[in-house]
């Protein structure tokens, strides 16, 4: 039980990255603190988020990665898609865009 509190106090200082976060609050926390720290190579990102969710449950990871694939938690919109699934869309030829303009 001691143990639990003194490792609690030690998440409170802010240059601490040494722990393995349990929620993933604590993940996100401590992903933006070794973020302003400067211990996150933008080449290594995928082992960063690994290290992170190492501990946590599989209701805490899940939280985790939807946290990862939408950080601001932008609700999906009812606009169509602008790529249509064939792959092809249509442009517009040059005249007419010179026509256009003028």
């Amino acid at each position: 039980m001691r143990k639990n509190k003194m490792e609690s106090f030690r998440k409170l200082d802010p240059n601490n990255t040494n722990w393995a976060p349990q929620t993933a609050r604590e993940a996100i926390t401590l992903f933006y603190r070794k973020k302003e720290l400067g211990h996150i190579v933008w080449d290594d990102l995928d082992i960063t988020f690994r290290e992170l969710a190492r501990e946590l449950n599989q209701e805490q990871f899940e939280l985790f990665v939807n946290w990862i694939t939408n950080p601001r938690c932008v609700k999906p919109g009812n606009v169509p898609d602008c790529f249509p699934a064939s792959g092809y869309v249509q442009s517009r030829p040059q005249e007419e865009d010179d026509e256009k303009s003028l």
